[in-house]
């Protein structure tokens, strides 16, 4: 394949390295989730949207695609565990991973 163009070497060699990264990026980003999501669940708490695992999956993935209201954010103020817990996977998540996914 190299023989033929360096460049097209150099692209096939790029795009290799940036599939690798970018998988590396979403398993751990799959397992940060998880563990936040096991986490909130086990806290047992009243909120209909963290009773159980693949609920709070699915509000974990709405805030972390930015699909969150800011009314879901308000009723979460008055669960200040699960609150904290989302404020800290959101910061893990938004400013940790993703710098992790540029360097």
């Amino acid at each position: 394949f190299s023989v033929l163009s360096n460049r097209l070497a150099a692209f096939g060699l790029i795009i290799i390295r940036s599939f690798s990264e970018l998988a590396l990026f979403t398993f751990g980003l799959a397992f940060v989730l998880l563990a936040f999501v096991c986490g909130i669940t086990a806290l047992k708490e009243d909120d209909d949207d963290f009773n159980t695992i693949s609920s709070a999956t699915k509000a974990f993935v709405q805030m972390l695609l930015g699909m969150a209201s800011s009314d879901q954010y308000d009723h979460l103020a008055t669960y200040m565990a699960i609150f904290t817990g989302v404020c800290l996977f959101k910061f893990v998540t938004v400013i940790y991973l993703v710098n992790v996914l540029v360097a």
